[in-house]
């Protein structure tokens, strides 16, 4: 048995290690803890699996997939707007409010799992107030803590010894044993916080680096503009005139994307002889730019500036008959003007555009931007 016990403080030691270190993730860690004390037969697989059973870690896995939705659904976002409503500006309503709110959520979520829903929303607000994120950050902690001792699920320790004593025959506690003695904790805990510690709270202003973003340049070279981009001229024999865009089955039929439409302010002068039908507009022609909408009827000399591989828009303007020509290298000033631009945007989780298509948010129409 002695050997057991050096094997079981050798893995110990080890996790703690990499625990501080953080070479590894705390979840890998975890589990080669479990796999090494099988592999070196200090527990047997039914020992070492029989945790997961337990009506406590399945308690608190529930509460990380409640705190999750919290978090989904916005409510921690609300609640932190609805604590700068209720506390104001004033530093110490601010941490009373918050931490009371802290304390009430941790009571019947996680304390860890609270700390984590609210840490975004206590650094907006610490923003907002222009105070030192630590005057407000370790506040949120202790009430946390202290939230956690009010009922039986506010933290992982009291559902723990919850179990044990009702392994042991003994009678397990009450969801809200703890309350009492919970509550005169968290009010003192706020009290020693508003008067002595926020004395000793220290004043440090986080520095926050911004997400790096690529700038409309960059971005011009990552999806290779100008090189797939195409000038589309409807001629006169083309079987464009008249239908619309829809009609043309560009992005459904050829996979060529319809990024804008330039067309003639003025009606085109009539040929004369020696004239080409088809040539290029002079310098002077001035155009307006349309916004390719699926019910756009297309008119003669419409220009279409398309993106796409050069086979499919070779494909497309040979199937409607239209004058094609790429992009010129020295037209890239074009693509960024103070009118005009690129850029990329990221979908966050809660975005109300998950889910949707761009023409059932008819996206062009509202916000005037081409994807």
């Amino acid at each position: 048995m002695e050997i057991e016990i050096w094997i079981t403080l050798g893995i110990l030691a080890a996790a703690i290690l990499l625990f501080v270190t953080e070479w590894l993730r705390v979840d890998v860690v975890a589990f080669c803890v479990v796999v090494s004390l099988i592999l070196f037969n200090v527990l047997t697989v039914d020992e070492a699996l029989a945790g997961f059973s337990n009506p406590a870690v399945l308690t608190i896995a529930a509460l990380f997939i409640v705190g999750g939705a919290t978090l989904r659904t916005g409510l921690a976002a609300n609640i932190g707007r609805r604590i700068l409503r209720v506390g104001g500006t004033s530093p110490l309503r601010l941490t009373f409010v918050m931490m009371f709110a802290v304390a009430l959520m941790s009571s019947f979520l996680s304390d860890t799992g609270t700390v984590a829903l609210l840490l975004p929303a206590v650094l907006v607000l610490a923003h907002e107030v222009k105070l030192p994120p630590s005057k407000l950050l370790i506040p949120l902690s202790y009430g946390a803590l202290l939230g956690g001792a009010i009922t039986l699920i506010g933290t992982t320790p009291n559902l723990i010894v919850s179990e044990l004593l009702g392994e042991y025959g003994f009678e397990p506690f009450g969801f809200f044993s703890f309350t009492p003695i919970g509550l005169l904790l968290l009010l003192f805990g706020i009290g020693f916080m508003l008067t002595i510690g926020r004395r000793m709270l220290p004043e440090r202003w986080g520095k926050i680096e911004g997400q790096p973003v690529d700038n409309p340049a960059e971005l011009i070279d990552i999806y290779r503009l100008p090189g797939d981009l195409f000038h589309l001229r409807v001629r006169r024999t083309s079987g464009l005139r008249g239908l619309t865009l829809q009609d043309s089955g560009f992005r459904e039929e050829y996979g060529v994307n319809v990024l804008e439409v330039q067309r003639r302010l003025e009606p085109r002068p009539v040929q004369t002889l020696g004239t080409m039908i088809g040539s290029q507009d002079p310098p002077s022609i001035e155009r307006e730019t349309l916004l390719p909408l699926p019910d756009l009827l297309l008119e003669l000399d419409d220009i279409l500036i398309v993106q796409g591989e050069i086979a499919r828009v070779t494909k497309a303007s040979s199937r409607w008959r239209l004058g094609a020509r790429p992009v010129n290298t020295e037209e890239d000033n074009h693509l960024i003007t103070k009118e005009v631009g690129i850029a990329e945007v990221l979908l966050p989780p809660r975005s109300n555009l998950v889910g949707k298509n761009i023409i059932e948010l008819r996206f062009g129409t509202l916000h005037h931007l081409n994807v």
